[in-house]
């Protein structure tokens, strides 16, 4: 590494231990994705990682803006006022009975749909498209 012009050797252990003790590293808030509440604080991107055995790049990438989400929640650096986006271009859907009409379920979402029942969205979509 270079300082002004003089080279600077560093062993790996002392690069080890400069990263383990990066004062840079900065607190994270893990905030419910439905209700914005902050469940919990944590020191660093990699405490938080640990806390919910997701990713780290993931984690970085929502607090970065890009991503949604990760391992299920909502991540944001302390101090700042970020909150999770509510989708946009969801469509309500309702299973209907092909006898009576009767709607048996109503869901948020054609994903909600298609998850409750264990099949692929696109199927639903174009059901409800008249496909």
């Amino acid at each position: 590494m270079y300082d002004c012009g003089t080279i600077k050797h560093y062993r790996l252990e002392d690069l080890r231990y400069e990263m383990k003790n990066d004062q840079g590293q900065k607190p994270v808030e893990q905030l419910d994705l439905k209700t914005g509440e902050v469940l919990a604080t944590f020191d660093s991107i990699t405490d938080a990682r640990a806390s919910v055995s997701g990713k780290h790049n993931g984690i970085f990438g929502v607090c970065q803006g890009v991503y949604k989400s990760s391992s299920g929640f909502f991540w944001r650096y302390k101090g700042s006022d970020a909150m999770p986006t509510k989708p946009k271009n969801r469509r309500k859907v309702e299973q209907l009975c092909l006898k009576t009409g009767r709607v048996l379920a109503s869901f948020d979402s054609i994903q909600d749909a298609a998850r409750a029942h264990g099949i692929t969205s696109p199927g639903i979509s174009y059901c409800c498209n008249g496909r």
